[in-house]
């Protein structure tokens, strides 16, 4: 009776740790997706350029909205994966490789803004 109890305990830890990573894993993935918000801007304007041909959709907010989304994605990609912690989770600290990124590609995008 004792060994059917421990090998109870220790199916529902074996499942119980499953369920973390599998939930876990999703959760991780989303700090890697960046923001959306950005990456459907850019495509919007970017389909008028493609409509009408006029530069301005494309180097006045096309190009401002890529470079800011892709600010965001390298920010958490590096934020990420160079943690200084190395926690590897959602809520990760910054790292020098984040805010290098982060920061360059948002000058592009801030570039863009008021050069257009």
């Amino acid at each position: 009776m004792n060994t059917v109890s421990k090998k109870i305990k220790a199916a529902f830890a074996i499942g119980t740790i499953a369920l973390g990573m599998m939930f876990g894993g999703a959760q991780q993935s989303k700090a890697l997706i960046g923001n959306d918000t950005y990456y459907n801007y850019y495509y919007y304007y970017y389909g008028y350029y493609a409509a009408t041909g006029n530069t301005t959709y494309l180097y006045g907010y096309a190009y401002p909205y890529y470079y800011y989304w892709y600010a965001g994605d390298r920010g958490d990609y590096y934020g990420y994966y160079y943690d200084a912690v190395g926690s590897k989770s959602t809520t990760y600290n910054s790292s020098p490789y984040q805010q290098y990124y982060d920061n360059l590609y948002k000058y592009y995008g801030d570039y863009y803004w008021r050069t257009y």
